[in-house]
């Protein structure tokens, strides 16, 4: 969903640089549409962002539960029939 969520902001932000910021209609100028398409993307993308951790402040905030593995569990209960004296 990233992918395609920046693929669509691209081709809008590269629309808007060639058509510009806004487009004549009858009552005057207005906001290009793709303008508003390309803000609407870009807050998608941050929310995707923050909820992949693709920014530091967003990776602090993952909470990813830790399961030990069926080797981890073997390891601790081999230590705790052998001890860990190393």
């Amino acid at each position: 969903m990233y992918a395609e969520a920046w693929a669509h902001w691209r081709a809008l932000n590269r629309m808007v640089t060639r058509e510009g910021f806004t487009v004549a209609r009858r009552a005057g100028p207005g906001v290009h549409p793709a303008l508003k398409a390309s803000l609407e993307v870009l807050g998608h993308l941050r929310l995707l962002g923050a909820e992949l951790g693709l920014s530091p402040s967003a990776r602090s905030r993952l909470r990813v539960p830790v399961r030990p593995s069926s080797s981890s569990a073997k390891l601790d209960a081999f230590l705790l029939k052998h001890g860990d004296d190393g």
